[in-house]
């Protein structure tokens, strides 16, 4: 079936379609509508951010700032600033929603982002400690995405029905294009913000997009440890009881 503004909607409302699916019939129908724009718009979501786009307002997600403990894992990152801390605290996520329907099938606990290099940096210097800190997201805050844009394509096939839009692309006339032109979704930039108070000025990060990954915990990590010791000790244990054999005919 050939997308229309209906079967749109019908997909939108279905959990087991997925967001990347329904951005690519979006796309076939804003193209014969010619809405540049919201076209602009799908093709970003569709094939990721750059690290130089300002990403949209619900991409601009919160987690908890972590340092990497040698002996105990990773910790929890806290600064004396509020307002340094505040900001810290959240990051632009630009990674296409294939991208991130893929990362959520990962068996692994926790997903993390890392920082820019310059204010990984600042974060080093402001605890004199040279370790890795990065950002922890809840998986829920992911899927807040990924419906997000959902909700944004069903909100936009529903106005262009109110607009008197008609199902079927072949249909479309001059007027319906220029109906159509006055449908436009909702979404805002993120405001940039820099870092303040004791970590310095530094380069505007926020709603810069960055790139999630998923995080092994640390019992994932705490097993693995213990098996590997496991072999290690069971191989020399068979090791010293080949060698005694061999050399003392035991």
């Amino acid at each position: 079936m050939k997308p229309n503004i209906i079967e749109i909607q019908r997909m939108a409302n279905d959990s087991d379609v997925k967001v990347s699916t329904l951005l690519r019939e979006a796309k076939i129908v804003a193209s014969n509508l010619n809405q540049n724009d919201f076209i602009s718009w799908l093709d970003k979501e569709l094939n990721g951010y750059s690290k130089d786009d300002k990403v949209p307002e619900y991409r601009v997600i919160k987690g908890i700032p972590q340092g990497h403990n040698p002996y105990r894992g990773w910790i929890p990152y806290f600064n004396n600033d509020p307002k340094s801390q505040e900001i810290i605290s959240s990051r632009g996520i630009g990674q296409s929603v294939g991208q991130l329907e893929e990362i959520l099938k990962s068996d692994k606990g926790s997903l993390a982002v890392k920082y820019p290099p310059d204010v990984e940096a600042q974060l080093r210097k402001s605890i004199r400690y040279d370790i890795d800190i990065q950002l922890s997201i809840d998986r829920a805050a992911v899927v807040g995405i990924i419906e997000h844009v959902r909700n944004i394509i069903l909100d936009w096939s529903i106005n262009l029905k109110k607009a008197g839009v008609p199902d079927e692309p072949s249909e479309f006339s001059a007027k319906d294009v220029a109906d159509a032109k006055e449908v436009k979704p909702r979404y805002q930039i993120q405001h940039i913000e820099n870092f303040t108070g004791n970590i310095g000025e530094s380069s505007n990060f926020k709603s810069v997009s960055g790139q999630l990954v998923p995080q092994e915990t640390f019992w994932v990590k705490f097993f693995w440890y213990v098996g590997v010791a496991l072999v290690v000790v069971v191989a020399g244990n068979i090791i010293s009881a080949l060698i005694l054999r061999k050399v003392f005919g035991m």
